[in-house]
């Protein structure tokens, strides 16, 4: 039987007695006082073992609760800690990229230098090595067109109409 029910018929009980108001007491069945307490005594066993049950399976849940939320917790955790991971490798691979690009643009620029520094020589020393070709066939040429008028001039002495 429920308890709360035991505890009505008891209070039925108590207010169905019969009362001395001057002494404020209540003249109560002893034999039905001692029956609903029997009665009670036996049902409370039944309703704590019910509550237990009831606390041992809400305990149950909340450790289950609570072993799922550290799961959890744990996996996100990890999680985080991955895309962290994969997001400073990402990161420290994109730094080194730019690194590499800012050193080949820097070797580029160096290599480009160098070849129009090599250009600029070579054409001046093309430039100095054709103009010596240049004046020493000059001088040459100036040698070979003397010899060529002293020839003339001699051929014009010595040749057919001169003195």
């Amino acid at each position: 039987m429920d308890i709360l029910h035991l505890i009505d018929r008891l209070e039925s009980l108590v207010t169905s007695s019969a009362s001395l108001p001057v002494l404020r007491k209540t003249l109560v069945d002893e034999q039905r006082l001692l029956d609903l307490i029997d009665q009670m005594r036996v049902a409370v066993p039944e309703d704590v073992r019910e509550a237990h049950q009831v606390i041992q399976e809400r305990h149950s849940l909340l450790e289950q609760a609570a072993t799922e939320a550290r799961r959890i917790t744990e996996a996100a955790e990890v999680e985080q800690r991955t895309k962290v991971q994969q997001t400073e490798v990402v990161k420290a691979a994109e730094r080194k990229a730019q690194e590499i690009v800012a050193e080949a643009q820097r070797q580029a620029q160096s290599v480009l230098a160098d070849a129009r520094a090599e250009a600029s020589r070579t054409k001046e020393e093309a430039a100095q090595y054709a103009g010596d070709i240049l004046r020493k066939l000059d001088v040459q040429l100036t040698a070979l067109q003397e010899g060529i008028r002293k020839g003339l001039d001699a051929l014009r002495k010595t040749g057919p109409g001169a003195e």
